[in-house]
């Protein structure tokens, strides 16, 4: 549907291409057109050639090529929307940041990494959730005397 809004939009886009061409007067051919184009770019990141050639095939691509100066191309994928997968990745990866907080919040603060999530074998993916938290903001970490990284809530 197009709203008032988007209405506006594609007016102030005509007239300052109009503009640019450095004419008075508005024009549906080259003016409205190119507001359209500029429009459906912004919301729908198409161009005029995605939209001529996706009407002329039902083949869309999901990849643009873009070519340097020397001639060689390169594709960039369109990010493809995340898989149930990653999804679960992301859920057990939250899960693993609540467990976290909850035994640092447990002990007083404080907790030496190796005693955090000790039921859980792989070390690796705890360590890079403690990173994750101090990157975020939500812990810190402190090699103690001993060699190994302290880990500490970050009070508000």
């Amino acid at each position: 549907p197009v709203t008032a809004r988007t209405l506006e939009t594609v007016i102030r886009l005509a007239s300052a291409h109009a503009k640019a061409r450095l004419s008075n007067v508005v024009e549906a051919q080259p003016d409205c057109e190119v507001a359209m184009d500029i429009l459906s770019f912004a919301l729908y990141h198409e161009t005029a050639e995605q939209k001529s050639s996706s009407t002329d095939s039902k083949d869309t691509e999901k990849s643009i090529e873009v070519s340097d100066e020397e001639g060689e191309s390169d594709v960039d994928d369109v990010p493809e929307p995340s898989s149930k997968r990653q999804r679960t990745d992301e859920q057990e990866q939250d899960k693993l940041k609540s467990r976290v907080l909850m035994e640092l919040n447990q002990n007083d603060g404080f907790l030496i990494l190796d005693d955090i999530c000790q039921d859980i074998g792989d070390r690796d993916n705890v360590s890079k959730i403690v990173q994750l938290l101090v990157s975020e903001g939500k812990i810190m970490t402190e090699e103690n005397d001993e060699g190994k990284l302290d880990v500490y809530t970050v009070s508000d």
